[in-house]
């Protein structure tokens, strides 16, 4: 519940920062999904993982953590 709380405050603040031709992935998402086009929704928010999980990776290779702290 947390996490969809969290998003959708990512999504909402996409949405009022939006101005044409400049659609982020959350937009393009919800666009589609509001279009119904789910395959592409998915497909989309399987890049928008994979590209967080690149990115958490690259920055924990940058600053030389190799194991998670508590």
């Amino acid at each position: 519940m947390v996490v969809f709380a969290v998003t959708l405050r990512e999504l909402s603040m996409a949405i009022l920062l939006y101005v044409p031709g400049t659609e982020t992935l959350p937009i393009a998402i919800y666009s589609f999904i509001d279009n119904g086009t789910f395959e592409i929704a998915a497909a989309l928010s399987v890049v928008l993982i994979l590209l967080s999980i690149a990115a958490m990776l690259a920055l924990r290779w940058l600053t030389g953590k190799t194991h998670m702290e508590l």
